[in-house]
């Protein structure tokens, strides 16, 4: 049964959210998760495709949180009829992690897939709980009154084995009017980071700096971990960082992957991760994370990498929108921060 709840005017409330799925236990969870965070109101339920639509009629939610497994959604084209007639929503997607669903075609409405997490994974209910919760969020304004950072996108670019070549012709596959700033992990010594900026911002023609002290992001440019040293994201004020961290190792090296992408999933910040060529699976537990926040990752292919680790580690995992070679994974990049393509 739907139940609707009237809008109600409200200053303290910044965006009414929908529920719809067909677990009567999921529905009551996150309506709970709502009710506690400042600034969002509990719309209604709905728990199939029909009452979604009447309840999108009668109630006309800002946000949708639409349970991807339902029954009543057999095909892209189910979800996107369903949505066709409120183009002004904005839908956050919940699956089930195993689910093939979570690799099907978004429409424009959608702005998260959230993998759910197992009944009895406590710590991946929380991270889902507020990846959920800042997803549903308005863009301007997390639900717990923190400021989106200005300018909030970050691509994310890692490598290992094979990872110089392909990282500078990632970077320069980007093209003209790319500015989205680009963070850079490369399993190198300490001694040759400094050269291989050099040469980034030669073959991507856009400056890269090796991050040997905290400095502010800066629209288009590059910014590479130096040897020995991770490298993490923060938000100051309105502003997005990149600070040197001298953490151990992780995944046996350092600098790795994982902190970066960790740091990119605890802010309110459109991340997008690639993994390119490289051995091992550093980066694995990142994207993860990064996935549970709302963000989203692209794989290099096996065809085209030098070890296929670190990319076949996250593509095996389910985690990734894309896999290809790096120019395709350039051109999806460029659509999903320029809007190229779609």
């Amino acid at each position: 049964m739907s139940g609707a709840a009237q809008p109600r005017p409200d200053p303290r409330v910044a965006a009414r959210v929908a529920i719809a799925s067909e677990s009567a236990v999921l529905r009551a969870q996150i309506a709970q998760w709502l009710g506690d965070a400042p600034g969002l109101q509990l719309a209604g339920y709905a728990a199939d495709a029909d009452q979604v639509r009447r309840l999108l009629a009668h109630a006309r939610p800002e946000r949708l949180v639409l349970d991807l497994d339902m029954a009543s959604l057999a095909s892209p084209a189910d979800l996107g009829r369903l949505l066709a007639g409120a183009p002004d929503l904005r839908v956050v997607l919940t699956v089930a992690d195993a689910s093939p669903r979570r690799g099907w075609p978004r429409p424009p409405a959608v702005g998260a897939c959230l993998a759910r997490p197992a009944p009895d994974d406590p710590a991946g209910l929380t991270l889902f709980r507020d990846a959920l919760l800042k997803a549903v969020a308005p863009a301007a304004e997390r639900a717990d009154g923190r400021h989106r950072p200005a300018g909030a996108g970050v691509l994310i670019v890692a490598a290992s084995t094979g990872g110089p070549q392909a990282i500078a012709e990632f970077l320069g596959a980007l093209g003209p009017g790319w500015r989205t700033p680009v963070l850079i992990v490369q399993h190198m010594p300490q001694h040759l980071t400094g050269v291989f900026a050099a040469q980034l911002s030669k073959a991507g023609g856009r400056p890269v700096a090796e991050v040997n002290a905290p400095v502010r992001l800066t629209p288009g440019r590059g910014y590479l971990a130096p040897g020995d040293r991770h490298i993490r994201l923060a938000a100051h004020g309105a502003d997005l960082w990149v600070e040197p961290d001298d953490g151990p190792e992780e995944n046996w090296c350092r600098p790795s992957a994982d902190p970066l992408l960790r740091s990119a999933a605890e802010l309110p910040v459109d991340a997008l991760a690639v993994i390119l060529t490289g051995m091992g699976h550093d980066g694995l537990e990142g994207c993860r994370r990064l996935r549970a926040a709302g963000g989203h990752v692209l794989a290099q292919d096996e065809a085209s990498s030098v070890v296929w680790g670190m990319p076949g580690a996250v593509a095996a995992a389910g985690l990734a929108d894309a896999v290809g070679p790096v120019v395709d994974l350039a051109r999806a990049a460029r659509a999903r921060f320029l809007g190229e393509g779609r």
